[in-house]
């Protein structure tokens, strides 16, 4: 009962421990978002198995394999329709010798291999032309790595988070005990990972440093905040806010109860509102945060990453296996030529 208004904006929400107090109009809307450590690079002797994911090289072995399989179909039922066998005419010489053979065809042809037929050239066409289409993807992705390296899958959901071994931090306990409140076994798993953290640690410090925690906060005061110091060397964000965010609150001042300017107040903060100074002041304020991330993302695209024998050890890894697997079956074949 000491101030008549506190001009700190809060969440529009039925806190059970007060109720001399009461909201004034609702200044803007709010997200209470989870701040997560951002996903770590892959090793980089993976980068030429990660263009495409698992199952595009299963779809693509399969589709060698089924290629293989028509590609001797074609040839063998193209050699097939092509033969003519030689049938016995019913002509007889007058003087009663055997039967004349003839061929049914003009001309047999001479070579069943030959230059191959237009359904061979058609086949050999598509594929050579898919796979042409295949090798400029690759291609493309493997010089796209060199300015945005491969790294794991980001937390993007609220599954991802529950499904993680991520704890989620914060300071306030009226956050921890009115977030994921919803009947849920994902709103359940959530909330059983919530912990409450002492007030002299910076929760950004902790989600960016210590990379197994995440935490609550609010998305205006995410983007208020100066993240200069959560980059690495090369320019790589140490913190992301994962998209799907628990909910959505009205924010607003407080002011006694009962108080005698609650009226002049809230008509005082519509009228701001409706003029759109209240979002005039916050967009001044974010933009130089949005200014300085756009000038490091220009610096980082302008950036390439020098190729090392690093990103090609697993190669040589597996031209060293092939190699060997080569050897080995020489060898026997040697060895059984020779019994």
């Amino acid at each position: 009962g000491e101030s008549d208004i506190i001009v700190t904006s809060f969440f529009i929400h039925e806190y059970k421990e007060y109720h001399r107090f009461e909201f004034t109009a609702s200044i803007y809307d709010d997200q209470l978002c989870l701040i997560a450590p951002a996903a770590s690079f892959m090793p980089k002797s993976y980068m030429p198995i990660l263009p495409f994911a698992p199952d595009v090289w299963a779809i693509l072995a399969l589709y060698n394999l089924v290629v293989s399989v028509l590609w001797f179909f074609i040839k063998y039922y193209s050699v097939s329709f092509r033969r003519r066998e030689a049938v016995l005419l019913p002509l007889t010489k007058a003087d009663g010798s055997r039967p004349i053979m003839t061929d049914s065809t003009s001309r047999r042809s001479q070579d069943d291999g030959g230059g191959g037929t237009t359904a061979q050239r058609a086949f050999l066409f598509g594929t050579l032309f898919f796979g042409l289409i295949v090798t400029g993807l690759y291609q493309s992705c493997l010089v796209s790595s060199l300015s945005n390296p491969f790294h794991h899958p980001e937390l993007t959901t609220l599954e991802d988070v529950a499904n993680s071994n991520l704890t989620i931090i914060t300071k306030y306990d009226n956050l921890r005990e009115n977030t994921f409140t919803d009947n849920t076994s994902l709103a359940c798993r959530l909330k059983d990972k919530v912990r409450l953290v002492p007030f002299d640690k910076r929760t950004n410090d902790m989600v960016a440093f210590d990379k197994n925690v995440t935490a609550l906060s609010r998305f205006a005061s995410v983007k208020l905040d100066n993240l200069s110091n959560y980059f690495d060397e090369d320019g790589n964000e140490l913190l992301h806010i994962v998209e799907e965010c628990p909910t959505t609150y009205l924010l607003s001042y407080i002011v006694q109860l009962y108080s005698p300017y609650r009226e002049r107040i809230n008509g005082l903060l519509l009228r701001m509102q409706e003029a759109g100074l209240i979002g005039l002041w916050y967009s001044n304020m974010t933009y130089p945060m949005y200014a300085d991330e756009q000038r490091r993302k220009m610096a980082k695209s302008d950036r390439r990453i020098k190729l090392t024998l690093e990103h090609y050890s697993l190669t040589f890894l597996g031209l060293s296996l092939g190699l060997l697997f080569c050897a080995i079956v020489f060898l026997a074949e040697l060895y059984f030529a020779k019994q």
